[in-house]
């Protein structure tokens, strides 16, 4: 609906310019001061001893008027402006559009990572289950304890809650993505998360590709050019207009007016044809026209201030960028390794329990620590296509497909959640 509105201000700003400049193009008016007029009347004179008078006439007096501008200060400028106003438009029609996009691929990745979450809880809770009825078992055999029991139970009620609220969640989100489709239909995505790309590109290529990329800089510079073209339009208001125009005009009557006896057949027509050059010239006007025209000129000036300020505004945003993006690879390196680890951990706390060695304890604790893990990974993973779609975002640039040679990547690779995964090389 917001991209609707901003289509009908397309549309009205593209009438406006195709009447303005209908301006450098002749006009055709016709008018007719009764067409046709009859009159009926009579005169009465018996004062005068005289005859009275009748009327009875039809007339018809259509004229003809064509007007060509040929010198008229005004039109350039006022076609200037109509067009600027009209590009105007189109960029914040596509402005919006790229930041609607934006916030829609933002939602379906939070999405993809909220059904990710999901199974994590899943998997959690399958494990305490495992864990519950394995020390149940003992228990029963003798060879556990009653705390551990307790222990496994309350582990599995913490899993229970975390899968419930990470359900809740994605719902949420599911709900979130469907509102800026503005769809009412379920939704449903792989449950494989892969990376959007890697940025391989130098910080000065993308700042230049980001400053043809930004249609708020385009704007601010239409807004230049409208400024000047209102201070040509104050200008214009104390310079000569030059006109053509030629009006032919005709009278046809039939009838007669104030005559004894009205001869209804009795007509007669005439026409006339005028050629002229009309001149208009305001020489005085108070000084109107140079105070319009200081005021466009202060206002072009006051562009050239958000025209700088919108360059460093792009500039700091792309520098932050760049660097939450090294951030979050090394945020990747660490949580990809911290879940490795947690699960191998997992996986040796459970053959030392089953031997005996250690107690219910160290398997609780190593599996929240792999449950935290993989939510910290999917979470870092979230954050880095975040940042390639903002890169994309503001330099309109595609990311690379692989991983490139400048960064030393090996070969993506599949791991065991079916995630894609580079091992980033980077310098911190």
């Amino acid at each position: 609906s917001e991209l609707k509105s901003l289509q009908n201000l397309v549309t009205s700003a593209s009438f406006n310019l195709s009447s303005q400049i209908g301006q450098r193009y002749p006009s055709l008016d016709l008018q007719a001061n009764g067409l046709p007029k009859y009159v009926l009347g009579k005169q009465y004179r018996d004062y005068t001893n005289q005859q009275n008078l009748k009327t009875s006439q039809f007339t018809a007096n259509p004229s003809l008027n064509i007007r060509w501008d040929l010198i008229d200060p005004l039109r350039g400028s006022d076609i200037k402006i109509a067009r600027e106003n009209f590009k105007i438009a189109q960029n914040n029609y596509e402005i919006k559009k790229r930041d609607l996009i934006l916030s829609a691929r933002g939602k379906f990745l939070d999405f993809q990572r909220s059904k990710k979450e999901v199974f994590n809880g899943q998997k959690s809770l399958l494990t305490s289950k495992e864990n519950l009825n394995d020390t149940e078992a003992r228990f029963d055999s003798g060879l556990g304890n009653k705390l551990e029991v307790l222990e496994a139970q309350s582990q599995y009620s913490r899993d229970l809650q975390f899968l419930t609220r990470k359900i809740k969640e994605s719902r949420v989100s599911k709900n979130e993505l469907l509102k800026v489709l503005n769809i009412n239909e379920d939704l449903f995505t792989e449950d494989r998360i892969i990376f959007l790309g890697y940025w391989n590109k130098k910080f000065e290529d993308s700042y230049k590709a980001a400053l043809n990329h930004q249609l708020i800089l385009k704007n601010i510079t239409e807004n230049k050019s409208f400024n000047l073209n209102q201070s040509k339009i104050a200008s214009a208001g104390s310079k000569p207009t030059l006109s053509f125009t030629n009006t032919f005009t005709s009278t046809f009557t039939k009838g007669e007016l104030n005559q004894i006896e009205v001869n209804k057949d009795y007509h007669d027509s005439s026409y006339d044809n005028t050629i002229s050059l009309n001149l208009n010239w305001r020489i005085f006007d108070a000084g109107k026209s140079k105070n319009l025209k200081n005021a466009s000129l202060s206002a072009l000036e006051s562009e050239d201030f958000k025209y700088s300020n919108a360059l460093r505004e792009i500039r700091t945003n792309l520098k932050n960028l760049f660097n939450e993006l090294n951030l979050i690879k090394s945020t990747l390196i660490y949580t990809k390794s911290e879940f490795d680890s947690t699960e191998e951990q997992l996986e040796i706390s459970k053959l030392r329990y089953n031997s005996g060695i250690t107690s219910q304890r160290e398997v609780i604790n190593s599996q929240r620590e792999a449950t935290t893990a993989l939510t910290k990974y999917n979470q870092a993973i979230f954050e880095y296509n975040i940042l390639i779609d903002r890169l994309k975002r503001v330099t309109g640039l595609e990311s690379d497909k692989n991983c490139g040679q400048n960064n030393k990547i090996k070969t993506p690779k599949i791991d065991n959640l079916g995630v894609e995964f580079c091992d980033i090389k980077f310098s911190l």
